[in-house]
Formats: structure tokens, C-alpha cells, sequence
């Protein structure tokens, strides 16, 4: 959310996906993990994000999240990229819920610094679901 261009989203999501792919354990198994792309116009965004105090910054419509389970028919990880946030964090929750992870991208100066950011965030809502 909040990017300029599809562009520089593009870089930070393959810098994410790139990351994943060489880190253990993940590389391991990336054919077995399912990647997908939510494109959704402003409108949307107002109707499925709600800015929030505290941590995590942003409220997400129960409905929304049903709506992706339902399509998925598996547990998920919802992967949120702020470019103009400066919090990142990883909602913990139970081995029957989804977790979701938010990435301020204004946080990270540089690509490589971003990516440590995703894998760190990632290892706390993988960590407390398993």
C-alpha cells in the first residue's frame, strides 16, 4: 500500500521473495509454498485496511481475511507492505489462525536491510505458529 508505482512495488516484492528463496529453512521447500499478489485499487484498501494505534498499526476486516481463507483452503501468512510506514511487526497468533505481517518499508533505507526486515518479522509468526 501507499506506492507511487508498480514498479518499485515489483523490486520490493521480488527482493522479499528473492530473500526467502536463499534462507533456510524456506529454500528447502519454496515449491511447495504458494505466493500471491493482491492487487487492490484505493477504494479497496479503505474498505479492508483501518489505521490503528498501536501495534499492529492497521485493522484488517474479518471478512477480507475469511474471504482469502475460503480461496486458499489452508492457513496463511498476510504479508502487508506500507511504503510509507515506518513500523514493521508480525501479529503472533495460534497454529489455527493466520498470522499478518506488517512492513513499513520508510523503515529500511536500502533493499538489503528491507529484506532482513521481512525474514526477521517472518521468523516471528512462524515461530509462534509452530
Amino acid at each position: 500500500m501507499n506506492y507511487q508505482n508498480n514498479e518499485d512495488f515489483a523490486k520490493d516484492r521480488e527482493a522479499l521473495i528473492k530473500r526467502l528463496e536463499s534462507a533456510k529453512p524456506f529454500d528447502e521447500f519454496m515449491d511447495a509454498l504458494g505466493i500471491w499478489y493482491l492487487d487492490i485499487n484505493q477504494k479497496e484498501e479503505m474498505d479492508f485496511f483501518k489505521e490503528a494505534e498501536g501495534i499492529p498499526p492497521l485493522k484488517v476486516r474479518q471478512k477480507f481475511l475469511d474471504d482469502i481463507m475460503s480461496r486458499l483452503k489452508s492457513n496463511y501468512k498476510l504479508i502487508i507492505i506500507d511504503a510509507l510506514g515506518s513500523v514493521s511487526c508480525a501479529e503472533l497468533s495460534s497454529r489455527d489462525k493466520l498470522s499478518l505481517i506488517i512492513l513499513g518499508r520508510a523503515r529500511y533505507t536500502k533493499a538489503q536491510s528491507f529484506a532482513k526486515g521481512f525474514l526477521h518479522e517472518l521468523g516471528h509468526s512462524w515461530f509462534f505458529r509452530n
